[in-house]
């Protein structure tokens, strides 16, 4: 795998591509792999990972797998993929120990699904103190949403009155 690297080919990602991602040692091949490819290699990438995209950036060594596809997809058709395969149950990274970075990075392609995620799981998100400061590093990308979360926050006023404060003055700098 490694001479392959050497000779910029990439072809061996595609077979076993969940696999090569999650690996101790394989993650790091993965990783060097994706920052060789085409954008439409990186697209073959996403339609390999499929839905389990996900899962696999809760795990100690997919995520970093993931957060350099992530930063190496630059064009329409990756956001549209990001989304598509994200929007299933991405979620669930909100407030995961290690998920909660890749959150972080497909907040800048979809900061609408983003948005969503948010508002839908708003209570059980400012309740976690992993989930409320993931929050507060994603509200700048959010600005757009700002009175749709600021009408959520009105809605769970009977949050500990300490969170509900907090919340109010993040959205006073908005």
């Amino acid at each position: 795998m490694l001479t392959d690297l050497d000779d910029r080919k990439t072809d061996f990602v595609f077979s076993n591509t969940k696999e090569l991602a999650v690996g101790s040692k394989s993650n790091k091949i993965m990783q060097d792999a994706i920052k060789l490819m085409s954008g439409d290699e990186i697209n073959r990438i996403y339609e390999k990972l499929e839905y389990d995209i996900v899962p696999i950036s809760a795990t100690k060594h997919g995520a970093y797998t993931i957060q350099t596809l992530l930063n190496y997809s630059t064009n329409n058709s990756h956001k549209k993929i990001i989304s598509k395969y994200f929007a299933k149950e991405g979620e669930f990274l909100l407030s995961h120990e290690i998920g909660n970075y890749t959150f972080q990075k497909i907040i800048s392609f979809d900061n609408k699904l983003a948005c969503n995620f948010f508002l839908s799981n708003f209570q059980d998100v400012v309740k976690s103190e992993l989930g409320l400061k993931v929050f507060k590093r994603c509200l700048e990308h959010l600005d757009e949403y700002k009175n749709d979360i600021f009408n959520k926050v009105n809605e769970y006023k009977e949050l500990d009155m300490n969170v509900y404060t907090q919340l109010k003055q993040i959205l006073k700098n908005l």
